[in-house]
């Protein structure tokens, strides 16, 4: 019997952590899954009232620069990246640029000039432009690069 009590002894001992490890993943893991909802809600909720319009809209093919206003007609949008990708006419992707500059917040009816650069426009065609704002919100239009 003397030689059984540390065998049985290791054996709870391992069952023991086997069983704390376990609980402990368990409770990370739906902790971690709470988290994402609560934080992908937040986000939601936030990109739902971004609304701008864009006016102004210049494809310059020989500064490769694209520029345009964005007018603000929502919640204030933050500052942040935004995305622009330019297609050409069938769909086909052109490029995509971000623009991290110091664009800053446009607050709820503010109007700030965006520059974007995109080599490879050619003079003369037609390009569809889709921008998106930081927080969410996409707005889509055409120009003709000079």
């Amino acid at each position: 019997m003397k030689g059984i009590t540390p065998i049985i002894a290791i054996v709870l001992l391992l069952l023991m952590t086997v069983a704390a490890a376990g609980t402990a993943y368990l409770w990370f893991t739906s902790t971690q899954g709470r988290i994402q909802q609560q934080v992908s809600g937040r986000i939601t909720s936030t990109g739902a009232n971004i609304q701008f319009q864009i006016t102004g809209l210049v494809c310059d093919s020989s500064s490769n620069n694209i520029s345009f206003y964005v007018r603000n007609q929502g919640d204030a949008i933050s500052a942040g990246t935004w995305v622009l990708t330019a297609m050409y006419t069938n769909g086909t992707t052109l490029a995509t640029a971000t623009n991290a500059s110091a664009v800053g917040t446009i607050e709820t009816g503010g109007i700030k000039l965006i520059y974007f650069t995109v080599s490879g426009m050619e003079s003369s065609h037609t390009y569809s432009i889709r921008v998106n704002a930081p927080g969410g919100g996409e707005q889509s239009a055409t120009c003709t690069a000079s």
